[in-house]
Formats: C-alpha cells, structure tokens, sequence
C-alpha cells in the first residue's frame, strides 16, 4: 500500500467513523427524547388518575357530610362524639341510604 493509499484509506476511515459516530448519537438522542416523551405521558396519566380518585374522595366526603346532617336531624339521643364527627354513623343506615342514591361504593366506618 502507498503512502497516498494509505492516506485515502485513513481519510475513508475518518469519515465513516464519523459518520457511524453521528448516527450512534442520534439515535440516542432519538431515544432520550422518546423516553422522555414517554416519562411526561406517564406523569400526565398518573396525574389525571389523582386528579380524578381525588375528586371522587371529595365526592364522596360530600355524600357522607349530608348524611350525616341528614342522621342528626332525624334521630333523637345522638351522642356528642356523633355529633362532632369521632364516633362512626350506624353502618346499616348509611348503607341503606347509599342504596337509596344508588350508590355502590362501602366502607368499613362511616364518619
């Protein structure tokens, strides 16, 4: 091989691995920014679902706090702790009520 061979062979050589180089990279950086398209996906979804079983809690806490008021209105000797919220509402009333508003949700207490 010539020198000016050689020196041809070498430039070749530069210019692939500077071509295989730059094509490494991009698709790294294609990668990267796929992950990361997908990371934020991931969080927009995970953040609709709080939004949404938070809301739902609020509901919820929503229907109870009725109830609630709905019990102390309508029954005699309710004790202070009823009253203010500590002691649980009668767990068959309350279900019955949730029956009435068609609702399916249950809890072990209902405070």
């Amino acid at each position: 091989m010539t020198a000016h061979t050689f020196g041809t062979f070498l430039i070749l050589l530069g210019a692939i691995l500077a071509a295989v180089g730059t094509f490494i990279r991009t698709t790294a950086t294609d990668r990267s920014a796929t992950v990361r398209e997908q990371a934020a996906e991931v969080a927009k979804k995970t953040e609709e679902i709080a939004r949404k079983e938070q809301a739902e809690l609020t509901r919820r806490r929503h229907i109870l706090a009725a109830l609630r008021n709905q019990y102390l209105l309508s029954h005699d000797n309710i004790t202070p702790e009823m009253m203010s919220g500590t002691a649980p509402l009668p767990k068959e009333w309350v279900e019955a009520e949730l029956v009435k508003l068609g609702e399916t949700w249950r809890q072990d207490q209902y405070h």
